[in-house]
């Protein structure tokens, strides 16, 4: 894996001595794939945050951080992921993570489904709505999602209902096997 990237870095940095940026126009359609698949991988790989944290944002009124994730089966048979977070008021008020947020995954830039159910688990939504004080830090408890293609790597988008922008965030992370 590591010699694929090196060795796509290393034809990049060729292109980009030989001309000033890189002639991305004259390379096929797999090429492209294939050095997206490959920055994908590697900046999946530098996304963990710190020991038991993949993934972490910042919002307006919230930290989030995506602290576990495993793969299963949804209801519907199709491959599918479990996702969960920590969520830590920093507004000024009792809030919940629904009110302000959302979570979306991404699976090769088109939104994933959720599910209700992963390997027979039935998606406990309750902790979403729980009332969390100011400083304060709950676990909440997993969404699933359908992943139908197979792939090592999806983007997960933090929404900010209370932001402008409406995203804390999009990070893309390598699932579990």
């Amino acid at each position: 894996m590591r010699k694929s990237i090196i060795l796509i870095l290393a034809a990049l940095f060729l292109l980009s001595a030989a001309s000033a940026e890189p002639d991305l126009q004259a390379m096929s359609t797999d090429e492209l794939t294939q050095l997206r698949d490959h920055v994908n991988l590697e900046l999946a790989s530098r996304s963990q945050v710190g020991e038991g944290v993949y993934s972490a944002w910042d919002s307006t009124l919230a930290h989030v951080e995506l602290l576990e994730m495993k793969r299963g089966t949804t209801d519907e048979g199709l491959p599918g992921v479990a996702l969960i977070f920590s969520y830590t008021n920093k507004g000024e008020e009792i809030d919940t993570f629904r009110t302000q947020h959302w979570i979306k995954v991404y699976q090769n830039g088109v939104e994933c489904d959720t599910s209700i159910h992963l390997d027979g688990e039935l998606m406990d939504t309750g902790s979403w709505g729980k009332s969390v004080q100011p400083g304060a830090t709950l676990k909440v408890m997993p969404w699933f999602f359908a992943i139908p293609e197979d792939t090592d790597t999806i983007d997960i988008e933090l929404v900010d209902r209370a932001s402008p922008s409406k995203t804390a965030g999009i990070f893309t992370v390598v699932l579990p096997d």
